[in-house]
Formats: structure tokens, C-alpha cells, sequence
């Protein structure tokens, strides 16, 4: 018969309860209240800071650079190309090479075009977007569970509950 992993205990864990239940309309409007102390006034700034550092490169950038540096291949291929032309190689000879990297570079511009430009906002767009929630606890606490769920997934969002001090520490 096989252990559960989630069972097994360490010695050193033989006081810790083996399950602990704990109601989740104990927690909601806590861990909401401390989410909300992140948009206070004396906080919002470094806040505010933190969103707007968080937003950096994106996979869109990435591909961006990918697809440049595809573009400026081809061209340099093309350029190579013309300049073997301009001393005297036989064209019909560069045709099928000429072609492939004019290809390439067309591509590659086609998909640069496709990529969605990421709006990010700025500083201030954020400050207005949160001073227009008004009070934040309240409006997260009217949350669905749903969306609290999606809110706090997004957020990474971890709660360690601690028994013995029946304390749980949210980070």
C-alpha cells in the first residue's frame, strides 16, 4: 500500500496537526485589506513604481528583436550579393541566392508588422486608474470568488498558515 507524500511526517513535525481547515471568509477580507494597504496613499507611490519596472520586455519584444535581426541579415546578404554583381559575377549564377534572401527579408518584415505593440501605461495612467477605484478593500471585497481567485493567481499570491500561532502570513 502506497504513503501519500502529503501525509508522511517528519519527526521533528510530530506536533503538527495533520490537516487544518480554515474558512476562506476568514481570510478574504484580510488578505484584501493588506492588498489594498499596497494602494494607500503612503504607499501608492512605490507601488505605483513596482508596476511600472514590472512591465519591461515582454516575449513580443523578444520576437521584435529576433525578426530585426533576421531583416538586417537578408539585407546584408543582399547587399553582398549586389557587390558581387558590381565586380562582374555572372547574375544568373546570384538569381536563386538574391531571391531567397529577398524572400527572407519580406518575411520577416510581414511578421514585424503582425506583432501587436504592448500599450504600457505610465505613472500617472496608474495613479488615475487606482484613485479611481476609490476605496480598494471594499471594491475587492466585492469581488466574486471567482475573480478573487484569478486576482490572486495572477498575483502569485501565497498564504502560509502557521497552527500554533493561528496566524497566516501572506506573500
Amino acid at each position: 500500500m502506497r504513503r501519500s507524500h502529503a501525509s508522511t511526517r517528519h519527526p521533528l513535525q510530530a506536533d503538527h496537526p495533520k490537516t487544518v481547515n480554515l474558512r476562506e471568509a476568514h481570510l478574504v477580507h484580510p488578505v484584501n485589506t493588506w492588498l489594498a494597504g499596497l494602494f494607500s496613499p503612503s504607499n501608492r507611490a512605490r507601488t505605483i513604481e513596482a508596476l511600472v519596472s514590472a512591465q519591461g520586455n515582454d516575449d513580443n519584444d523578444i520576437r521584435r528583436q529576433l525578426l530585426r535581426r533576421r531583416i538586417n541579415e537578408a539585407e546584408t546578404k543582399l547587399q553582398r550579393h549586389r557587390r558581387a554583381l558590381e565586380t562582374g559575377v555572372d547574375p544568373a549564377v546570384l538569381v536563386d541566392a538574391m531571391n531567397a534572401a529577398q524572400a527572407e527579408k519580406t518575411t520577416a518584415q510581414s511578421e514585424l508588422t503582425r506583432i501587436p505593440h504592448d500599450i504600457q501605461p505610465t505613472a500617472l495612467e496608474f495613479d488615475t486608474l487606482i484613485e479611481s477605484f476609490g476605496d480598494m478593500a471594499a471594491v475587492l471585497d466585492a469581488g466574486t470568488p471567482q475573480d478573487r481567485a484569478a486576482l490572486y493567481e495572477a498575483l502569485d499570491l501565497e498564504l502560509r498558515y502557521e497552527p500554533f500561532e493561528q496566524a497566516a502570513a501572506v506573500s
